[in-house]
């Protein structure tokens, strides 16, 4: 994924294309590390904003859901604070993102924060 990211930044730089690094990733993430999706997905998000990559539209044109989600239903967890939990998740099943794929993104970044956590486990 990283691979995709630095890539895609190469292009922007030759093309004078602004863009966020987080854009740049969420787009290699969801390439699942291929180039050649990576390159099809960067397309669309030119075409959607000939200027800049940002990395909210991005996840909006995607349809994924914001890291920040993901945080806010951790410390909310930790905090034991059910009923804003229930009503974060209501949010997120308002905006149309099934729950399913919700609880494996959570998953998943619950994975990421305890793999960052120690020096030896960053390349997993």
């Amino acid at each position: 994924m990283e691979d995709v990211a630095s890539h895609l930044a190469k292009i922007c730089e030759n093309e004078n294309i602004e863009f966020e690094t987080d854009a740049l990733h969420i787009i290699g993430q969801k390439a699942d590390g291929a180039l050649r999706d990576g390159l099809s997905i960067f397309d669309r998000m030119i075409s959607f904003n000939k200027s800049k990559i940002t990395y909210k539209d991005t996840i909006e044109n995607l349809n994924i859901l914001d890291y920040d989600y993901y945080f806010t239903a951790v410390d909310q967890a930790l905090k034991q604070d059910i009923p804003s939990s229930l009503v974060t998740f209501n949010e997120i099943l308002q905006k149309g993102f099934d729950g399913h794929n919700f609880i494996n993104g959570l998953a998943e970044h619950l994975r990421n924060v305890l793999v960052c956590k120690n020096p030896q486990t960053v390349e997993l």
